[in-house]
């Protein structure tokens, strides 16, 4: 049976050109825990996602947890890649989409607001009471805000590049997925 775009999941990806006139739609999702296997799915909170219907225009493909950024000439449709350090962080690939990922051609949900996975990139231990950004491992992944970059011009890269807080302490291991609150001060 069809999926309508209209009660399209989380975690859903629609194949190359499936709901391709819904791009851009925005749509508030329930939290569900990523790690439920259950046929009802449990809910991990009941905090909501503010999420946009978006297309994979990277070239490559697109991991749950990552950091990325529109395309340019697509903003607010398409994604076209991962953020770096100092990059805005447009959203987050959903964390209820499959291990398979995202592939290059497919829409998926991308999160904008609320809990979600996050990927650290390693640097150092993250507490809930930190700050996260994008950082420059070149996959999408975030860091710890530091309290006082080296010049004026560092300190507004850290500001305009912030993703939102981890929910619990995460330790220093690249490519930890973590619980984040997404909340990014861009928009």
């Amino acid at each position: 049976m069809p999926v309508d775009f209209l009660f399209a999941p989380e975690g859903y990806v629609g194949a190359a050109g499936e709901f391709d006139t819904d791009l851009g739609a925005e749509r508030e999702l329930e939290d569900y825990d990523p790690a439920s296997t259950s046929r009802l799915r449990a809910k991990r909170s009941a905090a909501r996602k503010k999420a946009k219907w978006v297309k994979n225009d990277s070239g490559a493909t697109l991991t749950r947890g990552m950091c990325v950024k529109y395309k340019a000439a697509y903003f607010g449709l398409r994604v076209g890649d991962h953020a770096d350090v100092g990059d805005i962080c447009d959203g987050v690939v959903d964390d209820m989409v499959s291990s398979a990922g995202v592939l290059d051609g497919d829409n998926f949900w991308l999160i904008l607001e609320g809990p979600n996975l996050l990927i650290s990139d390693g640097a150092t231990t993250l507490a809930v009471t930190d700050v996260v950004c994008t950082a420059g491992t070149g996959n999408g992944r975030v860091a710890k805000q530091t309290a006082a970059p080296a010049d004026t011009t560092a300190a507004m890269v850290q500001v305009k590049s912030v993703v939102g807080r981890p929910t619990a302490a995460v330790t220093n291991v690249a490519g930890t997925e973590f619980l984040g609150y997404i909340k990014r001060p861009n928009y």
